[in-house]
């Protein structure tokens, strides 16, 4: 099976996405991430918390990238039902599968199967290295944005409204992937 079909597989929520060219750029730099980095499968692909660099397992990579779109995809569609707003969902979809790819060069994975920074005297996080892999693949200057923006480098810069709807989308799934993983369960009262 190729890489492209792969991938394809991996990301039904690609169906979200009208625009060829935006499901494409998805799948590009999906590739990129796997054939440039030691993630080769995407399935293996932790979803690592960027401030401990611990695992936040059961939720991985995919699990993540894959509820965030959806949420998105929801999302978009309500406040587009108002006429008050005017949402590009494609592109706030496209840019929601693709908000975390930099994490596969963020972090690299450690012989005691530990994580950590892969240049901790250079440290370039996620949003960065993510927007330099879309921008490679020919990605359009909307969807890096909300890549570069996802995360708290975004919060001093202007977020288009997509970008708002990709971080708010993304920190509910970060809050509760941290919350689950890393946090003792909550007493019953």
């Amino acid at each position: 099976m190729t890489a492209t079909r792969t991938v394809e597989m991996l990301l039904p929520e690609l169906s979200l996405i009208s625009s060829p060219d935006l499901r494409d750029l998805v799948v590009r730099s999906h590739i990129a991430a796997m054939t440039n980095s030691e993630w080769s499968d995407l399935e293996a692909v932790p979803y690592i918390d960027s401030h401990t660099s611990k695992s936040l397992a059961p939720m991985t990579y995919l699990s993540h990238i894959r509820w965030v779109a959806r949420a998105v995809d929801a999302m978009i569609k309500s406040l587009n039902d108002s006429p008050d707003f005017s949402l590009d969902a494609d592109t706030a979809v496209a840019g929601s599968l693709l908000h975390d790819v930099g994490l596969m060069f963020e972090f690299q994975l450690n012989s005691d199967g530990s994580f950590a920074m892969r240049h901790p005297d250079m440290p370039i996080r996620h949003p960065a290295l993510g927007m330099q892999i879309v921008l490679s693949e020919g990605g359009n200057r909307a969807v890096a944005h909300i890549v570069a923006t996802h995360s708290y480098e975004g919060d001093r810069v202007q977020r288009s409204p997509e970008a708002v709807v990709v971080r708010h989308c993304d920190v509910v799934s970060y809050d509760l992937a941290r919350r689950v993983a890393l946090d003792p369960p909550l007493s019953p009262r």
